[in-house]
């Protein structure tokens, strides 16, 4: 099969889409544009690396079951960390980091449907579910990071109170895992 042939049943594939299926391929293209438009913001980044970004993006949009989710992601960690400059306690930061979790999480979805199929709704909320959580756990981690930066205070204070704050939202996850019946569903 040669790349085009490949090419042409993407495109048929991603034309075929619709709803929440068509929704999560639009998030996977559009969380990299404004992890991008972040780093921009925050830092300076050439034309090139952004066009670049985009265009593995796309990739990952036609092909979101192949590597290219994996390459799009390391590139942009690869762009945050080159492109970035000054404080990193800065909005852009939060983000950055918000967008790449709305990529990860477009991506791993779409990978989970057949390329025409259905993902069924309990699977969208689950998905929905937890990654309300993981944005709020990040929201709640920035805030505390954003506060201790104002503070001026030692890292070794932040890194104790960040790692108090994970240890806790573990806990709690833990408790609620075990309080399930035998059996029962997952809620988490």
């Amino acid at each position: 099969m040669t790349p085009f042939r490949r090419l042409d049943d993407a495109l048929r594939d991603l034309l075929q889409l619709a709803g929440a299926e068509l929704l999560l391929r639009l998030v996977v293209l559009l969380a990299p544009a404004v992890f991008l438009a972040a780093v921009l913001a925050a830092g300076s980044v050439p034309v090139w690396a952004v066009v670049v970004g985009l265009l593995l993006a796309l990739l990952t949009v036609l092909a979101p079951d192949s590597d290219a989710g994996t390459l799009t992601t390391l590139y942009l960690l690869a762009v945050w960390y080159f492109g970035h400059q000054g404080d990193p306690h800065t909005l852009w930061t939060l983000v950055a980091a918000l967008a790449l979790l709305g990529f990860h999480v477009a991506t791993t979805a779409t990978t989970r449907a057949p390329h025409t199929g259905r993902l069924p709704a309990g699977s969208l909320a689950r998905w929905s579910v937890r990654t309300a959580v993981v944005a709020g756990v990040t929201i709640a981690v920035y805030a505390v990071g954003r506060a201790f930066a104002a503070l001026d205070t030692a890292g070794s204070v932040v890194l104790t109170t960040t790692a108090g704050v994970v240890a806790a939202a573990a806990l709690v996850a833990a408790r609620r895992w075990s309080l399930r019946p035998p059996g029962g569903p997952r809620r988490l």
